[in-house]
Parts: structure tokens; sequence; C-alpha cells
């Protein structure tokens, strides 16, 4: 048995032929190309919803960090001024522990009258419109004083993180700068 064709059935159904296997291969690409981008979409999805979940709740914002007593070239003294960002709660200061090291000394502050070893002092440089006394709320700008463990050279690494008691905590870590003969030495930012 044979199969007949005309010659003009012949040329339309390769032309026909060649345009599905053009179409399956532009589907093909077009699928690989939706493929990339809903994975990166997803990373990007997966990244955004960390991020926010990092920044939901009360958040401390570290806004300086200088060092006094620095004019016989040793920090003596340490002073972080802080505040919360928009949309947090407030903060007991009772319920904070301030942890300070360097690359030999370490030490857990609580909050006391007088700045000390084991203490840091609270000091309200602006009252928010809800200040309460012993808190920290929105609005307010407080400058926490401590001692370090020891005398702080030029050119240290600094870490210090501010933990409350149901927050996450605030965390920096900056160098001092290499030569400290100024009184009082700005450290961070």
């Amino acid at each position: 048995m044979r199969i007949r064709f005309r010659k003009k059935g012949v040329a339309m159904s390769a032309g026909s032929m060649v345009f599905l296997i053009v179409m399956l291969l532009a589907c093909a690409v077009t699928a690989g190309v939706l493929i990339i981008t809903t994975e990166n979409f997803r990373a990007k999805a997966t990244t955004t919803h960390r991020d926010l979940r990092e920044e939901i709740g009360t958040n401390i914002q570290v806004v300086r960090l200088f060092g006094t007593g620095g004019a016989d070239g040793y920090i003596d003294n340490l002073s972080v001024i802080i505040r919360l960002d928009g949309g947090s709660d407030s903060i007991q200061f009772s319920n904070v522990v301030l942890s300070f090291s360097l690359i030999n000394a370490t030490s857990s502050l609580s909050y006391g009258a007088l700045p000390s070893t084991n203490n840091f002092r609270m000091n309200y440089l602006v009252n928010g419109t809800e200040h309460i006394d012993g808190y920290m709320v929105r609005g307010d700008m407080v400058q926490l004083d401590f001692v370090p463990p020891r005398k702080i050279t030029g050119d240290e690494v600094i870490k210090i993180t501010i933990i409350p008691k149901l927050t996450s905590p605030a965390k920096i870590q900056t160098r001092t700068p290499p030569v400290i003969y100024r009184d009082r030495v700005d450290i961070f930012p």
C-alpha cells in the first residue's frame, strides 16, 4: 500500500511541522524562565519575611557610643545613647542586662544608681510624651553610663549587647580610634 501526497499538502505539512517544533521550543524556554523567576521570588520572599520578623517587636536603636577620660590615652568610662524604634513597647531598665566585652575582659552589668564595673546608670536626655521613670518608652532618648572592666586602649574592638528581658537584644561591635588623646572620644557611629 502506498500513500500519495500532493506536493501542496507535503509543503504545508513540513511547514506545520517546523512551526510546531518552534512553538514547542518557545514554550520550553518560557517554562524555564518562569521556573527560575518563581524560585527567585520565593527566595526574596523568604528573606523579606525573615527580616520583618527580626524587626517586629521592641527594638533598641543605638544612636551613639562614646568614651570619657581619654586625655591620658585610655578610655575610663563609656556611654551609650539609645532609643526605641517606632512601634516598640516600653522597656523597664531593671529587666535589662548590658553585656560588654573586650578581647580579654567581659562584664555583665545591671541597672544601678551609680555607674561601676557591675552597674550601669541611666540618664534621660529626651523624655517622650508618655514618659515613665525607670522605663524607656517611645520618644525617650536615654544615655547609659558604665565603667568597663579595664581601661580601653586605642584600636581595640568593643562589643556591647543590650539585652531586655522580653525582646530582641541590640548589638554593636566597633573599634576605638587608633589614637586616644581627647577627654571625650566618639566611638560609634
